[in-house]
């Protein structure tokens, strides 16, 4: 992946991967980032792709995002207007409604001066 591209608006809640067209969002349910892939391209190496309509303060992600691990368990949800709306098949936060907060760039291995 390349490097988090420095974020374009104060208070910004995705995070932008350098000419990759993958984008991530800090969970609040499991407290991992989520990444989600827009370039068509990007499925012949393996990656679905998601319609994303461009805000990077109020996203609105599709379809629904789904992230499995045996160390979070299952996070099901979709982004609307910035708003992460939990399916009721969620490991955590099941049925809630919780606006994404700014991302985190200070926990990014590409940091820089502020």
């Amino acid at each position: 992946m390349g490097n988090i591209i420095k974020p374009k608006h104060k208070g910004q809640v995705l995070a932008e991967i350098e000419e990759a067209g993958i984008y991530g969002f800090d969970c609040p349910a499991c407290g991992h980032t989520h990444y989600f892939n827009c370039l068509a391209e990007n499925e012949k190496i393996g990656f679905k792709t998601w319609q994303f309509n461009g805000d990077l303060m109020l996203p609105t992600i599709s379809p629904s995002l789904l992230y499995t691990s045996n160390e979070i368990g299952r996070c099901h949800s979709f982004v609307e207007n910035g708003v992460m709306k939990f399916c009721g098949d969620s490991s955590k936060l099941g049925g809630q409604h919780i606006k994404l907060s700014p991302f985190d760039y200070s926990c990014s291995e590409e940091y820089w001066d502020k």
